[in-house]
């Protein structure tokens, strides 16, 4: 056995038997030695943050993945899935390290679909009512650079929600403890590039999430060629720009990268004007998605805004519909709350309750009864 490796498995002793300064100590003299070594990068990053220094944690997590997706034979043997430390589990080892890296290259095959998610009968909703989403959007930050006028941002003030690093963090690692394998979408009604922190929390949500399919939706004004291919390096399976003006400002700059780098062509798209707004609830008028009229496919998605709290669905604005905010409850147990309510999506019962839902489809509003 190398040095090094001994050097190793005599943190990992120190890591798994709870003495996290000698082994931090260890760990931060091989990272001076090597400073591409991974595993111990990887430990490092999860003893910060168990002892609460979340920025040198996550600075951690950074250089790893980047390290990890810049090594090909690296990435086949240890992979972005680590074994991270907890209670119940043992810190990273070479012997105890995933053997599949994910996949950049694929083009995921569901993201936020348009496609109904409802099944057949009550029987098979009792089989997966409870099973992880299909796909989660949360708000960092509640801001906008826009203000459009069928986006319910230019309806009523949401500036001023930011989500902690430390509920994010908790956020994420109890999708990773649940087997989240689903679409990791970091926005709602927000652009997410607005927010500083964006870049460094999704790389810890990838490392954390390895199995997710990260796809990022924004309005491409701070999206420069250079950052595009950091987050498609990185983070994102896929980004979708959505183009509001009639010009964009990007447009050369973007395409003369798609030029030089036309392996990234199905993975940077961008929609352009001439797509029809969507109808929002009873929120802003638009297209209605008549296609969930017999079953919507929010029964399956889970969506947070940067005030913690879920909402029923993305045209749930005010999120007064969800089942708890995540600074608060368990994901899991706001999940099961949520299960009555998720149950009516998928069986088509939504609009025969709901105004916002029946607006959403283009359905005219229940009568009001009278007393």
């Amino acid at each position: 056995m190398s040095y090094i490796n001994e050097k190793f498995s005599e943190a990992v002793k120190n890591h798994t038997a709870g003495r996290l300064s000698e082994a931090e100590s260890i760990y931060r003299y091989l990272v001076e030695i090597n400073p591409k070594f991974y595993p111990a990068l990887v430990n490092l990053a999860e003893i910060r943050i168990a002892q609460n220094d979340l920025v040198e944690g996550i600075s951690f997590y950074r250089k790893a993945v980047k390290i990890l997706l810049s090594h090909t034979d690296m990435a086949k043997r240890a992979g972005v899935a680590s074994q991270q430390y907890s209670s119940s589990q043992l810190p990273m080892t070479e012997e105890n390290a995933s053997p599949t890296p994910p996949s950049l290259d694929k083009v995921p095959d569901f993201i936020y679909s348009e496609k109904p998610s409802r099944v057949s009968s009550v029987e098979e909703w009792e089989k997966i009512k409870f099973a992880p989403p299909v796909a989660v959007g949360v708000e960092l930050l509640s801001n906008c650079n826009r203000k459009c006028s069928y986006c319910p941002q230019s309806k009523f003030d949401r500036n001023g929600g930011r989500l902690t690093d430390e509920i994010f963090i908790s956020f994420v690692d109890q999708l990773r403890d649940w087997g989240f394998s689903g679409v990791f979408e970091p926005g709602w009604l927000n652009e997410p590039l607005v927010d500083k922190r964006f870049m460094c929390l999704m790389q810890y949500a990838r490392a954390q999430l390895p199995n997710a399919r990260f796809h990022l939706p924004t309005n491409g004004d701070l999206l420069s060629a250079d950052y595009a291919k950091e987050m498609l390096d990185t983070c994102f399976d896929t980004i979708r720009i959505t183009q509001h003006d009639k010009e964009f400002s990007r447009e050369e700059e973007l395409a003369s990268f798609l030029r030089r780098y036309p392996e990234y062509s199905s993975r940077l798209t961008i929609l352009r004007p001439g797509w029809e707004p969507l109808a929002w609830g009873d929120v802003v008028d638009g297209h209605p998605r008549g296609m969930y009229m017999d079953g919507c496919v929010w029964a399956r998605k889970l969506i947070v805004n940067a005030w913690g709290d879920t909402g029923r669905c993305c045209v749930d604005v005010h999120a007064k519909e969800g089942a708890g905010n995540i600074s608060e409850l368990p994901l899991k147990e706001i999940w099961r709350r949520s299960e009555p309510m998720r149950r009516a999506l998928f069986l088509g019962q939504h609009i025969q309750q709901d105004n916002g839902c029946r607006a959403c489809v283009g359905l005219p509003p229940l009568e009001k009864t009278s007393t």
